[in-house]
């Protein structure tokens, strides 16, 4: 069955480390060879492992035009906000929580995090040009 692709988490994030895009597990990206059924317009698919003696690293504040976004926390916990019409709100997910992000609603979950906290993010369609990244945490 060369159409289905049955991954782990955890190993094909490491695979991921030492690719262009660490994270990301599914999508349009050129990481990806053209047969590989990983390599989709579908959806994209990233996993956040956040390690306690990793180095601080800013995750940057963004908007995209076109793509839906879901997020869901696996463990621990990440503090961000999001912003809609000029409406600003703080969000604190926990093991369990999710968000959904529409499009052109400016954000970023990742101003902290706990501990070893691990994450899901979803979006579809897969378009690595849809992103706008903010010069300003707003």
């Amino acid at each position: 069955m060369e159409d289905i692709y049955r991954g782990d988490l955890e190993k094909d994030f490491i695979k991921s480390l030492k690719n262009k895009g660490p994270g990301w597990l599914i999508g349009n990206f050129s990481k990806f060879d053209e047969k590989e059924n990983r390599k989709t317009s579908s959806l994209e698919m990233k996993y956040w492992n956040f390690k306690k003696e990793e180095p601080k690293s800013e995750h940057k504040s963004k908007v995209q035009c076109c793509v839906t976004e879901l997020t869901l926390v696996l463990n621990g916990w990440i503090k961000g906000w999001v912003k809609k019409n000029g409406d600003k709100k703080n969000i604190k997910l926990c093991e369990g929580n999710y968000i959904l992000i529409e499009p052109k609603v400016k954000n970023n979950l990742v101003v902290k995090k706990s501990e070893n906290a691990k994450v899901l993010t979803i979006k579809a369609p897969s378009d690595t040009g849809d992103k706008i990244e903010l010069n300003t945490r707003e």
